[in-house]
């Protein structure tokens, strides 16, 4: 197991999330007459929720009578006075953080709660509309500077980019287009430092465009959000309300309006600094900005309106205790080790973009376009094949049952001991992950840590992971100096140990509202804006357009052209960017941990479906997961509708029949209501408001929390700590120089040159229709151009980008020939191209795959090729009709067999190719136990096929001719195998022969295959595994 303790180091700074109220009193009666006369509730809920605050007052003023309204009120009020005292999440003034250190000796935290800072700002969705109004106006619109649409980039004759419009209050994106021209390329050029309206007119005046058609064509490009204006929200940085302010004095603008509105902004502004000189302010003072704010007539929601941090201060002496640290860096381990890596999107990605582009640096807008790219997030599709029948793939990610092994096995071994004796509990040790392998060997280089300190002395780890050590703070660092010097100390410490990169802040907002969770500080030195504005120096913003991607290891590198720099991006803040995210910055999220496990939990597996009770997991001193219980509706419908004499006891029933600990919390994802059973009639409420209706709900047990978070009157607190943990810097410098420094400049050079030995056509035809040209036009071609000696070798393969098309490659013996060639290739192909047989045809460059099939050992791979297209020839030469189907994958089969006896593979070698090969495609595939079962089953059906086609040996036998056709293949590539072993023996081979063994089997089903070939392959390989399993054991049963 690694050791953690020896690789990674705490940042001695820590953060401390809890609740405004203490625990000293929640315990006693919830009063509500006292609630609705405390200026910190009322405030609190006056933020949080309006209508509530308002329904406070008709209580205290006694207009709430009926029985119903008074209980749904008191249950509402309850929710928020429980959060009060038992959520640490910042969430108004509900909640505070503040920062602590690590300190020798014992732990102690006293926080002073009579010094707390807030920090009030307005909706972010109100704001993004306000900024809108604002640049619409008449006064405005032509003193404003405005930019090209950062997501903008050419494709074929247009210009696509991102616009959105509001749709039920919320942002939708959708992509437009609109044609390409010099006067349109020009105009992007010259905005990009920013123009005026009044000069991007006379641009196009310049340009010979009359001013009417220059006018009117700058205002589409402007309503269209071709052009952006400059009051176009940023989310690092400074807030929004101070940017508006800042640019709207700018101009100085002579305009009633608009200094009537400018003068209201900074009254607004002045109120919400006025707000945030005492903890508790009177609700005349939001009032009063409100009534400001309806004089804009800009739209805003109440409850909503009004966002707020609360940050505070700490005993400078006090802390927590660095004995702690040792204790959580092994525990971290062990859930390292636990962590299985997962499909994600940015694994197929990687897959499809190798197979379209090997080894190519790609402009990565062109890349991620969905009709001419390969798009980001596929669809799934199959179809129909005679090896595909009765084959149905996984919807979902989620349908594939986690294998059972041997962690498995104990995992349910320590359940069903701890269900027997009635434990909550069960332990994890280190003896248990012996034979356990981590997924992935590289421990994150930095991880930012959630836990606690429960009454028992024991830690709890509620969250470790995250992309950067900086994730779960930098929404509150506005708020507070101190988070934001930490902040920015952690990020300027997390490049300086990776020189080699530039790691670049992802900048975007996917609407207005979700930016009062984005908005932050700017804490790096780069910044991609992609939909929203970057306020760095323009030499310090890398455009989208900038961004490019290669293959490299198995792995996607992201480059900057102009900075010539391999560019890693961050998203320090916590956002869900997976759900409904714009295809480029899901990439761009999901591109951060491409190389590391960043989501360190405790994961119980299929067992999680099996067993509605999972017990608290410790290991040694750490909790890694707390104790869970899942009920129906029917498990407490017995409980419904009863008085509470007859709740009470049915209650006591219902505790002791699940073994259910006094306290737990109702979960309902991240919110968390507290239930004490012993308060019997709060309880009652809850399960008639809440669990009535409702299938299934989920309890969590409560971790009683130390008591070393205190105020100064000795009160305690629940309480979160955030700590930072990275690779130490001498580790981290190591494992950066390691990395292939390869320069973009230098990996463009490489893969973007063309060899003027090879003729490069494209031919788009239907999917089914390619047979028909290579068995026709394009065998008549290669064998003239080879008699006349033009051609020294040819080959094809089948590929799809927007459409489907043969790529047929000529390697010319001399340049002098490819006039004749050109000629001879248009006559062939004339009287296709006038039937629509055939639709398009295109050259292109030959960028052949250095990085796949070697330097040094190019030349030997496309020589296979051209041998293995001349054998496919033979295979359409001696099948026809709706046989030919059946054929193909039996032919695939057989030439798959006859290219590993002719590099001399045992049964044994063959086994392991394939069992290889095997598992990679049913990971991409996501096969699961039922894919597996469907497989073995369509094996036995096709076996006797199986064994016919592998088993030639006379001229009757059915595959004797497609034997012949392979055999004479062989004798034409055993040179290609003897200078390869000769190679391998002298040390110069640079690709192993089994990785390209791996690409030229790749390649061959390709030709064999006409659609879906990976697909294919996947069925191809696992039969073959079955089959060379089969023989083995009879060798094995011959030889005992």
């Amino acid at each position: 197991m690694i050791d953690i303790t020896k690789t990674h180091t705490f940042d001695q700074r820590l953060v401390l999330r809890t609740p405004i109220y203490s625990l000293a009193d929640f315990d006693k009666s919830f009063v509500v007459e006292k609630l609705i006369c405390d200026p910190v509730f009322l405030e609190a809920i006056y933020i949080a929720s309006p209508s509530l605050y308002n329904a406070c007052l008709k209580y205290r003023s006694g207009l709430i009578l009926v029985e119903k309204e008074i209980l749904k009120f008191r249950h509402s009020l309850y929710k928020y006075y429980s959060r009060m005292h038992n959520r640490c999440t910042p969430f108004g003034l509900f909640s505070s953080c503040r920062l602590t250190k690590w300190r020798e000796g014992e732990s102690e935290v006293i926080i002073d709660n009579n010094n707390l800072r807030r920090h009030t700002r307005l909706d972010m969705h109100y704001l993004c509309a306000l900024a809108a109004y604002l640049s619409a106006l008449a006064g405005v619109r032509d003193q404003l500077l405005y930019f090209p649409n950062s997501s903008w980039y050419v494709m074929g004759e247009d210009i696509r980019y991102v616009e959105y419009k509001y749709v039920d209050g919320k942002r939708q994106h959708q992509i437009s287009a609109v044609k390409s021209s010099i006067y349109l390329m020009e105009l992007i050029e010259a905005a990009r430092d920013g123009l005026t309206r009044i000069n991007l007119i006379a641009v196009l005046e310049k340009a010979g465009i009359q001013t009417d058609s220059a006018v009117k064509f700058i205002d589409n490009c402007l309503d269209s959000q071709l052009l952006i204006p400059e009051l176009d929200p940023a989310v690092t940085g400074d807030g929004l309300l101070t940017q508006l302010l800042r640019t709207l004095e700018k101009y100085n603008i002579k305009d009633l309006q608009i200094n009537s509105i400018v003068l209201k902004l900074k009254q607004i502004e002045q109120l919400l600094n006025k707000l945030d000189l005492q903890l508790v302010s009177n609700i005349t003072d939001y009032q009063e900005i409100l009534n400001i704010i309806d004089t804009l007539d800009v739209p805003y929601e109440a409850g909503k309106i009004f966002q707020t941090d609360v940050t505070g201060i700490v005993n400078l002496e006090s802390g927590l205790s660095t004995d702690l640290q040792t204790e959580i860096l092994t525990a971290l381990g062990i859930l390292h080790k636990m962590r299985s890596n997962k499909q994600t999107h940015l694994v197929s990605f990687t897959k499809r973009f190798y197979e379209r582009y090997g080894d190519r640096v790609m402009p990565l807008l062109e890349v991620l376009d969905t009709e001419t790219g390969i798009g980001y997030v596929p669809d799934k599709h199959l179809v129909p094949s005679p090896i595909l029948e009765g084959l149905y793939l996984s919807e979902t990610d989620e349908i594939q049952l986690h294998a059972w092994g041997k962690w498995e096995q104990t995992l349910q071994k320590k359940w069903l001991k701890a269900y027997k004796f009635d434990q909550r509990h069960i332990e994890i040790s280190e003896e248990d992950m012996e034979d356990i392998i981590p997924a992935n060997p590289v421990f994150p280089f930095s991880v930012q840590l959630m836990f606690e300190v429960t009454s028992s002395g024991q830690i709890y780890v509620k969250h470790a992971g995250g992309t950067s050590p900086v994730n779960m703070i930098a929404r509150f660092a506005q708020s507070d100096p101190e988070l934001t010097k930490l902040a920015s100390e952690l990020t300027i410490a997390e490049q300086n140990n990776a020189p080699g990169v530039l790691f670049a802040e992802i900048v975007h907002l996917p609407e207005g509202r979700v930016g009062n969770v984005l908005q932050r500080p700017a804490f790096r030195n780069y910044e991609i804006p992609y939909l929203a504005k970057s306020l760095l120096p323009e030499n310090q913003q890398i455009r989208v357009q900038d961004l490019f991607i290669s293959y490299k290891k198995g792995k996607i590198v992201l480059y900057s052209k102009n900075l010539n720099k391999i560019i890693i991006p961050r998203l320090s803040n916590a956002h869900n960017f997976g759900i409904n995210g714009l295809p480029v910055y899901h990439f761009l999220c999901d591109l951060q941990d491409q190389d590391q496990i960043t989501d360190l939990k405790f994961n119980w597996g299929s067992l999680r479906q099996q067993y509605r009770f999972l017990p608290q997991v410790v290991f040694k001193n750490v909790i890694l997961q707390r104790a869970s219980w899942v009920f129906l509706e029917q498990d407490i419908q017995k409980l419904l509708q009863k008085s509470i004499t007859l709740f009470r006891e049915l209650l006591l029933n219902f505790i002791q029949e699940y073994n259910l600990p006094q306290k737990v919390f109702l979960a309902d994802g991240d919110n968390e209501l507290l239930i004490n059973f012993e308060a019997y009639e709060e309880t009652h409420h809850i399960f008639e408001l809440h669990l009535k209706g409702r299938s299934q709900f989920v309890f969590k047990e409560l971790l009683e929390p130390a008591r070393l978070v205190k105020n100064l009157n000795e009160e305690h607190y629940m309480h979160e700590f955030q700590a930072f943990i990275t690779m130490k810097p001498e580790l981290n410098m190591k494992l950066a120089a390691q990395k292939d420094d390869l320069s973009m400049q230098e990996e463009m050079t490489a893969t973007s040159c063309t060899d003027t030995e090879w003729l490069y056509y494209k031919l788009y035809c239907g999917v089914r229709n390619a047979d028909v040209l290579l068995a026709n036009p394009i065998k008549a071609l290669v064998e003239h151009c080879e008699k006349k000696g033009w051609i020294k070798e040819w080959f094809f393969i089948r590929y799809t980008d927007s459409d489907f098309h043969i790529r047929l490659r000529l390697k010319l013996n001399d340049i002098k020939w490819l006039p004749y060639i050109t000629r001879v290739f248009h006559n062939t192909f004339k009287p296709y191209r006038k039937t629509g047989f055939l639709w398009k045809i295109m050259t292109d460059d030959y960028q052949p795959e250095q990085g796949r099939y070697g330097f040094n050992t190019l030349a030997l791979a496309e020589k296979f090729f051209y041998y293995d297209s001349i054998s496919f020839l033979g295979f359409l030469d001696q099948s026809s009709g709706d046989e030919r189907e059946n054929l193909r994958w039996q032919y695939a089969i057989l030439s798959i067999d006859t290219l590993l006896e002719a590099f001399e593979f045992t049964i044994e070698h063959k086994l392991e190719f394939i069992r290889n090969l095997k598992e990679a495609f049913a990971s991409e595939f996501k096969f699961g136990a039922e894919q597996r079962k469907q497989l073995a089953k369509s094996f036995r059906e096709k076996k006797s096929e199986i064994y016919a086609s592998l088993s030639v040996q006379q001229p009757d036998d059915q595959f004797y001719e497609f034997y012949l056709i392979l055999r004479r293949r062989t004798e034409q590539i055993d040179p290609i195998i003897l200078q390869l072993r000769e190679m391998e023996m002298n040390g110069t081979l640079k690709v192993s022969i089994v990785d390209l063994l791996i690409s030229y089997v790749h390649m061959l089903v390709n030709r064999i295959i006409p659609e879906f070939s990976r697909l294919h392959e996947a069925v191809i390989y696992d039969f073959l595994y079955q089959y060379y399993k089969s023989v083995q054991g009879m060798k094995n049963r011959a030889q005992a």
